[in-house]
């Protein structure tokens, strides 16, 4: 309906110039806003880390070092790789054990180790956003502050005042390198991608238990982009391996759930997952948590199955789902060995962090399927 002269004068007095901006611009301040907010976010962990520091060994941090006593004060590959629970976390170990004995023990290089895996993560998954087929140039402050939020969000504070957690925070860094490469790869046939993801793939078990997924994330990432079948072989030789070598000499712990007794409890495994991923969720309520991740997951699945049924233009089209995979993954690991803690324990601030990355690629899936009329409204 077109308005007459008086009421387009009463409308700029009333509504204001701000109102009357094309949908674009009013989405680009938006994008301004959620920038800010993110950047506010990061600033408030990073201001919280620094009043709460303390460079006092806690928790498993400090079974490094009794770790290291017990080997009599000496470095050896079998106490550096030996299980702590179900994991071998080499990678929580060394910054630790550097810093106790040739830093000063301030905790720095943990520390500084923990900030840098998440600017890094951050710079990664704005590249892996950039590369989707639906982005669009107006989208890059919003996948930016998306980015920053998920990396720095104080819901995972656990992972930024422990040392310990530095083998948390990369363990999914390289995992999500690791996929990045084989789509690399396929775009850009070089043995130097390959050569990433498979020191990524490597790398990723010497920080949780969840990390020998890797090497099978990028054998279905292989398989989904149609890379050729020896790099198939290569990449499943090496799952296999990994594996081997991993579970030589394990033994259940007796403070852990036993994962054999965990799988006579499928309900509760689902639970428990469901629980790790809608816990992002849960100042509005976890149901509602629950109930997106139903649908993400039905999104992930929708992808996985179009990828494999066809074969896209795209390989980083297929990042997204395979993040996604890992995450949940590594949800059903923390199962087997937690569950007799209870549902609720799924809630730690730790699992905040491949919960938050599942969101992060939930959120590209879901751009890539919205009408391209609703675009100006993420840019």
């Amino acid at each position: 309906m077109r308005l007459s002269p008086n009421e387009k004068t009463l409308k700029r007095k009333f509504v204001g110039p701000a109102f009357e901006m094309p949908p674009a611009e009013r989405a680009t301040a938006l994008n301004y806003a959620l920038l800010a907010v993110a950047l506010a976010v990061a600033a408030f962990s990073m201001v919280f880390f620094a009043r709460g520091y303390s460079p006092i060994l806690f928790a498993d941090s400090w079974k490094v070092l009794m770790d290291y006593k017990d080997a009599g004060f000496s470095f050896s590959p079998s106490s550096l790789l030996s299980f702590h629970n179900e994991h071998r976390p080499l990678v929580a170990r060394i910054p630790i054990l550097v810093d106790q004995i040739w830093a000063g023990g301030r905790g720095w290089l943990p520390f500084g180790l923990i900030f840098l895996t998440q600017v890094a993560h951050a710079w990664l998954l704005w590249w892996i956003a950039s590369k989707q087929t639906s982005f669009h140039h107006r989208q890059r402050l919003l996948i930016i502050a998306l980015a920053i939020f998920c990396c720095f969000s104080p819901a995972q504070m656990e992972n930024f005042i422990w040392s310990f957690q530095t083998a948390f925070l990369l363990n999914f860094l390289f995992a999500s390198a690791a996929v990045a490469a084989v789509a690399a790869q396929k775009q850009n046939p070089s043995a130097h991608w390959s050569a990433v993801a498979a020191v990524c793939a490597c790398l990723a078990p010497l920080c949780l238990a969840s990390g020998v997924l890797v090497w099978w994330l990028v054998v279905l990432m292989a398989l989904a982009v149609r890379l050729p079948r020896k790099w198939v072989a290569i990449y499943a030789v090496g799952g296999i391996l990994t594996m081997i070598l991993y579970l030589h000499g394990y033994v259940p712990q007796v403070e852990q759930s036993n994962p054999l007794d965990s799988l006579r409890h499928p309900f509760q495994i689902l639970l428990y997952v469901g629980y790790f991923l809608a816990a992002s969720w849960k100042w509005w309520t976890i149901s509602f948590g629950e109930l997106l991740a139903v649908i993400a997951c039905t999104m992930m699945l929708w992808r996985i199955w179009q990828m494999f049924r066809k074969q896209t233009h795209n390989p980083w089209e297929a990042v997204p789902p395979a993040v996604m995979l890992f995450s949940l993954g590594t949800g059903f690991l923390a199962a087997l060995g937690r569950l007799k803690y209870g549902i609720e324990q799924a809630g730690s601030s730790r699992y905040q962090t491949p919960a938050l990355l599942f969101w992060f690629m939930a959120a590209l899936l879901v751009m890539a399927v919205l009408p391209k009329r609703y675009e100006t409204a993420f840019g």
